[in-house]
């Protein structure tokens, strides 16, 4: 809604890794690939808990028997699900957070408030990688099985 509200016709659509821009779209054009790319990020994560639920057993695929054997177990499913979705939506945030960096960014460079330095690209990357990575980890360290199961 706040770029809509600039009344800009066209605004960046790409930029490159000085920060400068490399090709201009229509505003329609580029809130609509940003809004898709979201609303496919928000049902794939957003949606992931209720997928993940209706998945049986025997599609779950664990690194050794013993883990799967532990986290299909009926009285421990849940919590597998749980944590599984768990870093899901935390991976599917943090790639949401980019796109509406990127529509900011897009808004603030179009109406000459800013031009972003590489330096923003990237520390938006990075962060976003981080999340990504951090969630992977979370999912790793939280699914390991005890030594006493």
């Amino acid at each position: 809604m706040w770029m809509l509200s600039l009344g800009l016709e066209r605004v960046p659509g790409q930029f490159d890794t000085s920060g400068g821009d490399h090709r201009w779209d229509s505003t329609a054009y580029f809130l609509g690939g940003m809004c898709g790319m979201a609303a496919l990020f928000l049902a794939m994560f957003g949606g992931a808990r209720w997928c993940i639920a209706r998945v049986p057993a025997s599609a779950i695929n664990l690194p050794s028997r013993t883990a799967h054997a532990y986290w299909t177990a009926a009285e421990r499913r849940e919590a597998f699900n749980d944590v599984l979705a768990s870093g899901l939506e935390a991976a599917g945030a943090a790639m949401i957070m980019v796109i509406a960096t990127g529509v900011v960014l897009s808004g603030l460079t179009a109406t000459g408030t800013i031009v972003p330095g590489g330096w923003v690209l990237a520390a938006v990357l990075v962060f976003s990688l981080a999340a990504v990575l951090g969630s992977c980890v979370y999912i790793f360290a939280r699914t390991r099985v005890p030594k006493d199961p």
